[in-house]
This record gives C-alpha cells, sequence and structure tokens, in this order.
C-alpha cells in the first residue's frame, strides 16, 4: 500500500479544511452522527519523530520479548515505589489490573506502549507548532510540523480484525478485548498491532488535552509502517504537514483564538510557559 495521505498547509483556514475534509471521509464510511470522531497528535519534528510509543524507543533493546520483560519490571518498580506519594490513585495500592497503571505511569513519563492523542484538532496543532525546534544557527525550524489524523473506527476494523470488532472505534479499559493488550509476565503474545483505545481521566491535564491513546501490541514497528504493510484503509491515517516557514503563523493563530500554553497545560508550569511567550522570552 502507498504512505499515508499527506495535506501541506499554510494557514488555518487550510487546516480546519483538511481536518474537515477526513471527518467527513470517516461518516461517509461509519455513518454521519456525533460519536464518529476523528482523534489527533500534533508533532513538531514531521520526519524524525515516527508514531512509535517511548517503551519502544529504547536505545539499545529492540526485541518485543525483552522490552515486555522490562515493562513488567517497570510496573513492578513504579508500584512499589510510588505508593506513599498522595497523587497515585487508588487502584495502584489496591492490586488492579496493570493496564490502568500504565496509563497513570505515561502522564509522569514512564515509558509505555501507550502513544498520546487528542480528540481536539487544535490541541494537537498547538502541539504540533509550539513543539518544533528551533535552529539559532541557521534561524529557521530544522523540520516541519506535522498533525496526524486518526480514524479510530477504521483503524481498529483492521487492527482487530480477527477479534471480529468491525467499526466499533476505540476500545475502552472495560471492554474484555483490552486483555490482548494487558501487560503479562507469561510467554502468551500481546495482540500483534496497535490498537485505538480510551483510558482513564486520571490527572488535569489529560482531561483538559481531551486524551485518547494508541496501545502498542506485540509488533514493535511505527504506525506508519503498520499502515503500509497491513491493509488499513486510506482513511484510517492522515498527514497534516506545517511547513517550516509557516510554523510562526500557525502558532500565532492558534494562541490567538485561544489555545494557549495554560489551556493546553492546565497547571503553574502551564501558565509560567504562557507568560515567557507573551514577554517574549523563549519557552
Amino acid at each position: 500500500m502507498p504512505p499515508p495521505t499527506e495535506h501541506r498547509i499554510t494557514t488555518l483556514t487550510g487546516f480546519t479544511e483538511a481536518i474537515e475534509d477526513a471527518l467527513r471521509e470517516s461518516r461517509a464510511i461509519y455513518g454521519d452522527k456525533p460519536d464518529i470522531v476523528n482523534w489527533y497528535r500534533g508533532c513538531g519534528r514531521s520526519v524524525t519523530h515516527t508514531l512509535k510509543p517511548s517503551l519502544y524507543r529504547h536505545p539499545t533493546i529492540t526485541d518485543a520479548t525483552e522490552l515486555l520483560k522490562l515493562e513488567v519490571a517497570m510496573l513492578e518498580w513504579f508500584r512499589r515505589e510510588s505508593i506513599l506519594h498522595q497523587t497515585v490513585p487508588k487502584f495502584i495500592d489496591e492490586g488492579k489490573p496493570e493496564l490502568e497503571l500504565l496509563f497513570f505511569m505515561q502522564h509522569y513519563s514512564v515509558p509505555t506502549r501507550l502513544l498520546d492523542w487528542t480528540m481536539n484538532p487544535f490541541i494537537a496543532l498547538y502541539f504540533g507548532v509550539a513543539g518544533a525546534e528551533f535552529d539559532d544557527d541557521t534561524d529557521e525550524y530544522k523540520e516541519d510540523a506535522a498533525v496526524w489524523i486518526l480514524s479510530p473506527n477504521a483503524w481498529n476494523e483492521r487492527s482487530l480484525r480477527d477479534m471480529t470488532w468491525g467499526g466499533k472505534g476505540a476500545l475502552t479499559i472495560d471492554d474484555p478485548e483490552r486483555s490482548a493488550y494487558a501487560p503479562r509476565k507469561g510467554p502468551d503474545p500481546l495482540y500483534p498491532l496497535p490498537a485505538a483505545m480510551r483510558g482513564i481521566a486520571n490527572n488535569t491535564r489529560m482531561f483538559a488535552q481531551k486524551g485518547v491513546f494508541t496501545i502498542f501490541g506485540q509488533q514493535t514497528d511505527t504506525m506508519e509502517t503498520a499502515f503500509d504493510a497491513s491493509g488499513y484503509r486510506p482513511e484510517s491515517l492522515v498527514k497534516v504537514v506545517i511547513e517550516k516557514e509557516h510554523i510562526d503563523h500557525l502558532l500565532d493563530s492558534v494562541t490567538s483564538i485561544g489555545y494557549t500554553d495554560s489551556v493546553s497545560y492546565p497547571d503553574l508550569h502551564g501558565l509560567a510557559m504562557e507568560m515567557r511567550r507573551s514577554f517574549g522570552f523563549n519557552v
């Protein structure tokens, strides 16, 4: 199959048109109704930052079996050492399933099989352009930025095909099929392809950012590679590229309509970022 469809945009209007077109295509297949939505992920590096979770980016370990052993070891370490912290949800010391713990660990940047997405396209645009890396030596951004568009219905229809999932959309942590992605100590492999999954809004950032996830299985390839190799619908994954010459303009546009640092990060860290940006400091 060809790679994901790519749109190159230079304005907020062009971005809005791209997300509207993608939503229209999803609803043409799965029904023109409010619960058929797309998800979005902003990346400051369009080329070098691929769709792969932090656990599968280990600097020396590439074997899936070894990485999953590492995951279990980190789960046990986090559960053991975090118990006295007041911010830790009650389920951690009640022995609840480790899948819930993965979502909490993701919030604190522990490497997991989870990849963050948002249901709000403008939050994703903010993350994409605000996260772009500027090169002081060349006085320009190092790469184009990007916003990925994911159809959870189309993606899971292919990823969970052997479960006869169909076009039901994202998994939830209450679905019995979630067990195919739960951490495990034994020899049974995880389900191979990544799946779209709703997590637990266990912190204010995740709630404000309308956070959702893809959870990876036994295969450690990027989502782009899986898309190319495994016969996904074209609507499953679409890439919107923000050309580097227009990143500053798009950042001004998205913050001017209200998607500022303190909206995306609803804490003192976000307020400090917003103040730095407003008074002309680098963020």
